[in-house]
């Protein structure tokens, strides 16, 4: 991580200090405590003369870390309580040295209170500003309590690694930190040390991992103190994406204290939704432990919780729930389904007591072209290989990239993107089109049952090979064209990216290729004779909308949700005769729907008409007709359930085009 990088390179973001100030006095509760109390002040005080002088042996060896600190919000937080603690505990105790606030405060920062950060010309000035908070100006020796180097690396190979064991001996050698709070980078440019990341911690760092996803790992097992209290602000994704299943996995070793989902809007350009994660490093003793849950925040609700502490605390006493953490390792990949409340487990637990074997069972699965939606590419001027170009996001922070070609030493640069030499693989024309040779989509052309248009013209080169653009002679040995054979014959295609968490799919029948936005399913050969309209008709349902979002979704994620391929594989899926009566019906009532899509499809345009108020409505009926067939196909025959179902699948944004 180059020392120069901004804090969004690093995935730094401001944290609010309602929110610092939430987690930092319930780490230090359930540290002392060991109990969910929202007045643990008061009522440590309360306690008689000899418990308190216990407590307050353990608040004067406390050690407090935030190993991403920045400019340390967590940090003053904990020294503010931690003084307000101790100078009322003084004035309890017998024979107490009275203390100055100077006095006291400078003891908390030299003995309580450690940070690291990988800002290097930063730390001198976070530290004076730590210390001009509470006025500490006559110091003979200055504390130094936040200390430069990359919290994750611990190897002298790389320039910022810190060693642990070095820079902490004392607290390490007592078994590590008592608390460990804080906003760990979330989407931080690890490229540097990436591999290093995957060597050591090969079981988390998996897939498409995010930084704070080895914060927390780490943090937790090497150093927090046995019965130590870990409170982080993370993205939710860490509740249900498959990247973070080992992750998961480990965290359900501990006693899981509070999961509080904030969701979007909580800190300015994150597009990812907050989630506060509280637990303690001890093992569960009994089954029937339970974690405090809470969900569901209006934007008036989140503006009040950021604007006051004592309105976050009070809005979370009133609106959260328990759940059994047992209930989380029973789950398949162990989801943290923090969105389901007891009916939703009950309907949930129905449609599962099937058994009914996976999507994945019956289909082969793949993705389109990987590429843009241009299908743009950089031609290499010294070798004429294809290369992706530089990205949006995360990925655009790269700013120098090295041909994807092994041979070849050139590297391409951000300030010399105009003249680099482009292919566009993908059209926005129509197929047929001179020069392209294949029919397709990408993610934005398809719909809920219907395509936005007519196929677009893509080069497609299915092996290998070299081909001519122009004068120029190109190397396409780099491009992932996906797998040939989904692309053939009869598929469902499925958008990865949609609106709403709608599962947005359409058959279609013959070659037709795609980007990576689309996910293509074809039968598997036990399936041959099998429709793929009934299992069109089963993805498109109300009940799977419900089921998805309750089992690996946010319903409050509006913003750019995804499918995943495991995800989707993992649906619930009868297989019935196929002269049952409830096959023939799904059969016949998505055809009907598919009606909607020749009928407003004009072939003299690339676009969809949208449907008229009585097409909509007929729609509408068949998707309550289909709505029954499919609660009979999965045994969800209590009316209750029903409708529970269709109102809350209607309340996650169900949409029927």
């Amino acid at each position: 991580m180059p020392f120069n990088a901004g804090k969004r390179d690093k995935g730094e973001y401001f944290t609010p200090k309602s929110i610092a100030c939430y987690l930092t006095r319930k780490a230090l509760q359930y540290y002392l405590n060991d109990s969910n109390h929202y007045d643990f002040g008061q009522t440590l005080l309360n306690r008689d003369i000899s418990s308190l002088s216990i407590e307050r042996e353990r608040i004067e060896k406390i050690n407090i870390l935030d190993p991403s600190c920045g400019e340390g919000i967590f940090l003053k937080t904990a020294i503010s309580i931690l003084h307000d603690l101790k100078s009322t505990l003084y004035k309890k105790s017998a024979n107490s040295t009275i203390l100055s606030d100077e006095e006291l405060y400078q003891h908390i920062i030299f003995n309580n209170i450690h940070g690291v950060d990988i800002n290097n010309s930063k730390i001198d000035e976070y530290n004076q500003r730590l210390l001009d908070t509470f006025h500490i100006n006559n110091s003979s020796q200055k504390p130094n309590p936040i200390k430069f180097g990359n919290a994750l690396v611990d190897d002298p190979e790389y320039p910022f690694y810190l060693n642990w064991n070095e820079t902490f001996k004392s607290v390490m050698k007592q078994g590590g930190f008592d608390i460990i709070i804080g906003n760990p980078p979330w989407g931080a440019n690890i490229k540097h040390y990436k591999s290093y990341l995957q060597k050591k911690y090969p079981t988390i760092a998996k897939g498409q991992f995010d930084s704070f996803s080895i914060f927390l790992y780490t943090s937790l097992k090497q150093l927090l103190k046995e019965n130590g209290i870990l409170a982080f602000i993370v993205p939710n994704e860490v509740c249900f994406l498959d990247q973070y299943r080992n992750l998961r996995k480990y965290l359900l070793n501990y006693k899981l204290l509070e999961i509080i989902n904030l969701g979007f809007e909580i800190f300015t350009e994150v597009q990812k939704p907050a989630l506060l994660l509280i637990l303690k490093k001890s093992r569960i003793k009994s089954q029937n432990h339970k974690v405090l849950v809470s969900v569901g925040f209006s934007q008036c609700e989140k503006s009040s919780l950021l604007a006051d502490y004592g309105l976050f605390t009070k809005i979370i006493k009133d609106k959260h729930y328990f759940r059994s953490q047992d209930e989380f390792g029973k789950y398949k990949n162990f989801i943290f389904d923090i969105f389901s409340d007891p009916i939703d487990r009950i309907i949930m637990d129905k449609i599962d007591s099937n058994n009914f074997k996976s999507l994945g069972t019956y289909f082969r699965s793949g993705r389109g072209i990987d590429t843009n939606k241009q299908g743009k590419f950089f031609i290499c001027p010294k070798c004429k290989t294809l290369n992706p170009p530089f990205g949006r996001g995360h990925s655009g922070r790269i700013k120098r990239k090295c041909c994807l070609n092994d041979n070849c030493d050139f590297i391409f640069e951000t300030t010399e993107i105009s003249v680099y030499e482009t292919i566009e693989l993908i059209s926005d024309h129509n197929f047929p089109r001179e020069g392209y040779n294949a029919p397709g989509y990408i993610g934005e052309d398809l719909r809920k049952i219907h395509f936005k248009r007519l196929p677009r013209a893509i080069k497609y080169i299915p092996l290998k090979s070299k081909t001519n653009q122009g004068n120029v002679h190109v190397n396409f040995d780099n491009v992932s064209w996906g797998k040939d054979y989904l692309y053939d014959g009869e598929k469902i295609l499925i958008r990865k990216v949609s609106t709403g968490n709608n599962l947005l799919a359409m058959v279609y029948n013959g070659f037709l290729v795609t980007n990576q936005q689309i996910y293509l399913l074809k039968k598997k050969k036990s399936l041959k004779d099998m429709s793929l309209y009934y299992f069109l008709g089963i993805l498109i349902s109300r009940l799977i909308h419900y089921y998805y979002i309750n089992k690996f979704g946010d319903p409050y994620k509006k913003i750019l949700p995804h499918f995943t391929q495991a995800s989707l594989k993992s649906l619930p899926i009868p297989i019935i005769s196929k002269t049952h009566g409830i096959y023939k019906k799904i059969i016949k009532i998505v055809k009907e729907m598919l009606l909607f899509s020749s009928i407003n499809h004009n072939s003299n345009s690339k676009d969809v008409k949208s449907l008229n108020n009585q097409e909509f409505s007929k729609l509408s009926d068949l998707y309550s007709q289909l709505d029954q067939e499919i609660f009979s196909l999965y045994n969800i025959k209590d009316k209750k359930f029903q409708q529970e179902i269709k109102a809350r699948a209607d309340g996650y944004g169900f949409e029927l085009w």
